[in-house]
């Protein structure tokens, strides 16, 4: 005959035995939970950054905080020469004040947005007989409606919207890309953004783009980020969209 401890040793181990299981799958679950909320972190970490035109080619990455400050202090200079009639003196500080909206930290978006730039780049989206030009003005104004969405309508009401379209079709297939890249961003800022992209005409050259034989990777990528982005958000227009999905 056992005794009273004995039975109680038991049923502490039959206890601990019972729990064990459940103690082992309450631990995957959260393991499993985790997991999955990294994954979300991350998805949602790619999104941002493609948001913001940083993706591992561009080279735009987080760089010291005192090598920031010096390229932060040439912004004047370069919306000065991005304003020449010289197409040799504005690519080059195109380029540059490009990169400095693609900074990681602290990109100067209002601050080249108060000094008249948009409508600058608007202008220089126009000039077809410099793609060179036209990309990194799309370029830019892709990091730039990846700021607030204040920001990004002071885009959209400068014509970036208009100018933009046309080049979904041009013959520079980097200009075309780039294009499509900025008007998705714009898309997937606010629903109003999508609804006015999608009135003056994008799903039309979109699916041109989509349905072309042999894309590439690009375009492929680019033009199912700003399909993605159509349909983001409330109230999409199904009507306009669904030849698309």
């Amino acid at each position: 005959m056992l005794s009273l401890r004995s039975e109680e040793r038991i049923r502490a181990r039959r206890y601990d035995l019972r729990r064990g299981p459940t103690n082992g799958e309450d631990t995957r679950r959260r393991r499993a939970d985790e997991n999955i909320r990294l994954r979300q972190d991350k998805r949602e970490e790619v999104l941002v950054k493609r948001r913001m035109g940083v993706t591992p080619e561009t080279g735009d990455g987080a760089e010291p905080a005192e090598i920031v400050t010096q390229k932060l202090s040439e912004l004047p200079k370069h919306v000065q020469d991005i304003f020449a009639n010289d197409p040799v003196v504005v690519q080059p500080a195109l380029n540059s004040l490009r990169k400095l909206l693609s900074l990681e930290t602290r990109p100067p978006i209002q601050k080249c947005i108060d000094a008249g730039v948009v409508p600058r780049l608007v202008a220089l989206l126009g000039c077809n007989d410099h793609p060179e030009l036209q990309f990194e003005a799309a370029w830019a104004v892709t990091n730039i409606v990846s700021g607030t969405q204040e920001q990004t309508a002071e885009v959209v009401k400068c014509g970036a919207v208009e100018a933009l379209l046309p080049l979904m079709t041009c013959g520079d297939a980097e200009v075309r890309a780039q294009a499509v890249w900025a008007l998705a961003n714009i898309c997937g800022d606010s629903p109003w953004c999508r609804d006015y992209v999608l009135r003056l005409g994008a799903m039309e050259p979109l699916l041109k783009l989509l349905m072309a034989p042999n894309p590439s990777l690009r375009i492929q990528r680019d033009a199912t980020w700003m399909l993605s982005n159509m349909c983001r958000g409330k109230d999409a227009p199904w009507d306009i969209i669904s030849p698309g999905v």
